[in-house]
């Protein structure tokens, strides 16, 4: 963007390269209709002039880009369509526009739920990738394998490639804005395997990337899960600032698809929170919204939570039988086991314990191999409840013991008692960066002990102030041994 902008507007619209690619820049920087402006008017004046000896190439790739955007947007078929008519006119030496055209396919594929189909495209795409040169870019394509591994239920092979994204997303050693997809994949599966800790620094590593690099498609669904592991860590107050500012970009962004994510991350930490009347106002609303052509099966996850909160849960039931059976069919496991799992509940709470055994058995038998936990924790005594019903049962009780240790004990203290003046305690890892901060450490210096990025450092020395309401690290540790957390 600052080269672009260092020529005369005049030099740019004289080269219709120069115009593509000012169009891409725009979009990914969140200038949508920037974006879009430029590609009409980079369409039309090519099309008044089909002597420039790049026009049908360049208007090739102006219409991909117009497919990329529509799979964004969750217009799955528009994009599918406009992909079609590319391959349709490429030549077979072609190898790189037809790895973009197959790679927008895929993606669409994957926002209409076929997750079998996804993979297969996006594994053929890496190999073609591969094979012709491509390098550190076979990272970005990884991270959407490693997305639908995710769906798919598949955890652990998820892991792996975002490992293998993160390696390959680096040119001289140094990692690129691709590998910030790949961390924010990481905190993703953390969070739901409940290694929170971890799960909080990728999340923060992988929204540094983004914001470093000005990038904002991807920012507002890592600070939504780092809403949710924050406050599974204790942090209200954190988890209220991420939620917020996910909200914030959706609708900077203006995608509705994401704006419509959001307000189901934002209904589930309500729900979370116990403010059953705004999850309520939202699943009002979001029943009355309009289909699209994407799936929108967490949204729909979502509102299958809000009339158990209710009290209601033969509707919750009810909302979740179609789901058990199309996100089964089509091997969306994740959702599977998160609508088995709040359908357990659901039928325990209308005295059917035989439904609500089978469907918990089944869900700790597809859990198990990926490590699903918060699926089951986050629901608490009720779900601790229920998995106690699950300890006689084979092959589901060794992991059902399992999960039980993650519960809290009812008379276990949610914090140390010099902590009981504080409104919000301090998590594990504030109070390791609070005694680094009591040592006199630096920031960067504190990363490296603690062995998390330098932007989560940051993120829990304002916890820590804002818990502690100072504004400085010396009236933070002055304050700290007053109340007698510090020594």
């Amino acid at each position: 963007m600052g080269w672009l902008n260092r020529l005369p507007q005049a030099v740019i619209e004289a080269h219709p390269w120069l115009r593509l690619f000012a169009g891409r820049v725009s979009y990914i920087s969140g200038k949508r209709e920037s974006a879009i402006q430029t590609l009409c008017e980079l369409e039309r004046s090519l099309g008044q002039a089909p002597t420039h000896p790049d026009a049908k190439r360049i208007l090739l790739l102006a219409v991909l880009d117009r497919a990329s955007y529509a799979a964004v947007h969750g217009e799955v078929q528009q994009a599918s369509q406009l992909v079609r008519r590319v391959l349709a006119e490429l030549r077979p030496d072609e190898v790189n526009t037809r790895i973009r055209a197959l790679s927008i396919l895929g993606l669409s594929g994957f926002r209409a739920g076929d997750v079998r189909e996804a993979d297969r495209v996006f594994s053929n795409i890496i190999g073609m990738a591969r094979a012709a040169g491509w390098g550190f870019a076979v990272a970005s394509f990884l991270c959407n394998l490693a997305e639908i591994h995710i769906v798919r239920g598949q955890l652990r092979r998820a892991i792996q490639i975002c490992e293998e994204a993160i390696a390959l997303g680096a040119v001289d050693g140094r990692p690129t804005h691709m590998v910030a997809f790949a961390h924010l994949a990481l905190g993703k599966i953390l969070y739901e395997q409940n290694e929170l800790p971890a799960a909080e620094d990728h999340l923060s590593q992988g929204l540094a990337f983004l914001e470093h690099g000005q990038i904002t498609i991807g920012i507002e669904t890592g600070h939504a899960v780092l809403a949710l592991t924050r406050f599974a860590q204790g942090n209200a107050a954190g988890a209220a600032a991420a939620m917020d500012e996910a909200v914030r970009v959706a609708q900077a962004n203006d995608i509705p698809r994401l704006s419509m994510l959001m307000s189901a991350y934002q209904a589930r930490l309500w729900l979370a929170q116990g403010r059953i009347g705004p999850a309520a106002q939202w699943a009002d609303d979001y029943r009355r919204s309009e289909p699209g052509d994407y799936l929108r099966e967490f949204e729909d996850l979502t509102l299958g939570r809000v009339p158990l909160a209710q009290g209601e849960p033969s509707q919750a039931a009810q909302r979740l039988d179609a789901i058990v059976t199309a996100a089964g069919a089509s091997g969306r496991t994740g959702a599977l086991i998160e609508a088995l799992t709040v359908r357990a509940l659901a039928r325990q709470a209308m005295g059917e314990g035989g439904g609500a055994r089978d469907d918990l058995t089944r869900a700790l038998i597809l859990a198990e191999p990926a490590g699903y936990a918060r699926v089951f924790v986050d629901h608490g005594p009720s779900m601790a409840q229920l998995l106690r019903t699950a300890l006689a049962r084979e092959p589901a009780a060794d992991y059902a013991a399992a999960l039980l240790a993650r519960f809290r004990p009812p008379t276990e203290s949610a914090a140390p008692a010099p902590q009981s003046a504080l409104v919000e305690p301090l998590t594990d890892r504030e109070m390791e960066v609070l005694a680094c901060l009591a040592e006199g450490l630096p920031k960067a210096e504190i990363g490296q002990h603690l062995c998390i990025a330098l932007p989560t450092v940051k993120s829990h020395t304002r916890n820590i102030y804002g818990k502690l309401t100072v504004g400085s690290r010396k009236a933070a540790v002055a304050r700290a041994r007053t109340l007698g957390i510090l020594p």
